[in-house]
Parts: structure tokens; C-alpha cells; sequence
């Protein structure tokens, strides 16, 4: 169901992700530091989420840059929050969105509601899960 994984750049650094096939709208998973994009979609306590999240539209995972299957980071050179939120951008320009709705898990607040700030015609929507924002 998902694709295979594709690579957008976030200024020199590859920022890894999987979507799957196009749908009503676009739905990006905002994601911590410790997903990955490639086990994800794959993970079996979340096949009826993903199920769900697939019938409103093309559901997007992607790995920060240092996370995942995108690039690593030169120790001591963390991503700004800024970088982080770029990473949306790089993905939804890769793919060839205009807008998305962002769900932001805990740990991912901050670069969600950065991302909406700073791009509200792109942003849809902002659903927090398992917090607050």
C-alpha cells in the first residue's frame, strides 16, 4: 500500500519517507525523534490507524533529518526547530502538495505548530494526539 522509500532534500540532507497511493487530501504524521518512516506503516498494533488515516486521503510518514532512513547528523550539529519544520516543506514539495493536515505526535508539537505558524496556506489542519499543544 505504501511506496517504496523516496528521499526530499532539506538543504544537503535526505529526508526519508513513504506515502501512500493519492488520495482526497493530503495527511502528513509529524514524526518524534524515534520513528521510522519504513517500519511504520508496517507495525501490526497500527494497521487499523493506518487503515483509517488512508480512507481520508494519502497518508504520509518521514524521518527528521538524523532519524530513521534519512541522512545522520554530524554529532553536536542538531537541527534547529526551524530545519525540522523545513523537513515538511522538502517532503510536500517532493510529492507535489499545495496543503496537508499535520498530526503531531508527542515530541513533535513544537515542529507541527512551527510548520502551521510560519505555512498557514499549506496547513489544513493541526491534530495533536497524546498531549497538548
Amino acid at each position: 500500500m505504501f511506496s517504496e522509500t523516496h528521499y526530499a532534500l532539506n538543504g544537503d540532507l535526505r529526508v526519508a519517507y513513504r506515502a501512500s497511493p493519492e488520495g482526497a487530501r493530503d495527511i502528513v504524521f509529524i514524526p518524534n525523534w524515534f520513528t521510522c518512516c519504513e517500519h511504520l506503516p508496517e507495525i501490526p498494533s497500527l494497521h487499523g490507524w493506518v487503515e483509517a488515516m488512508t480512507s481520508l486521503g494519502r497518508l504520509i510518514f518521514f524521518d527528521q533529518p538524523g532519524t530513521g532512513a534519512s541522512d545522520p547528523i554530524t554529532p553536536g550539529a542538531l537541527p534547529t526547530l526551524e530545519q525540522w519544520a523545513d523537513s515538511i516543506t522538502a517532503v510536500l514539495d517532493d510529492l507535489g502538495s499545495r496543503e496537508a493536515v499535520l498530526i503531531a505526535i508527542d515530541g513533535a508539537f513544537a515542529t507541527a505548530v512551527l510548520f502551521a505558524a510560519t505555512h498557514p496556506s499549506r496547513t489544513t489542519a493541526l491534530v495533536v494526539l497524546e498531549g497538548y499543544a
